[in-house]
């Protein structure tokens, strides 16, 4: 069950939806790509938490799916980092009342929710 929760927060922030100025939207999974395989100085980009922390937690989400008994701490950890890129791509969609941005984040929320509720039940703390 927790590989298909790493698997869940893993696409669903990939597919979170940006938009601004004229004629400039990208998904995650676009952004990501132009970023990897661009030519421009990727070093300089790492440094930014926008970018760094999210990517750690795409990282820590990848490492639990392969694991053979995946941990909800390592999960939680992800969630978390991805979450702060997430929240700000559904905070800049609210206040410029862009309903493609906002809904592009609500997939996430929902299964971070789940994972959440989930993961502070009583009988997972104790394990």
């Amino acid at each position: 069950m927790m590989r298909w929760f790493s698997v869940g927060i893993l696409l669903t922030s990939l597919l979170c939806y940006l938009e601004w100025g004229t004629g400039r939207h990208y998904f995650i999974f676009q952004m990501e790509y132009l970023f990897f395989f661009s030519t421009e100085n990727i070093s300089e980009s790492f440094k930014h938490p926008l970018i760094l922390l999210p990517f750690i937690g795409q990282l820590l989400l990848i490492i639990s799916v392969f694991q053979k008994k995946p941990s909800a701490k390592i999960i939680l950890t992800g969630l978390l980092m991805l979450s702060a890129l997430v929240f700000m791509i559904a905070l800049a969609g609210a206040l410029s009342i862009n309903l493609k941005m906002v809904s592009s984040t609500l997939p996430f929320i929902v299964i971070g929710v789940f994972f959440v509720i989930r993961f502070f039940k009583k009988d997972n703390i104790k394990q």
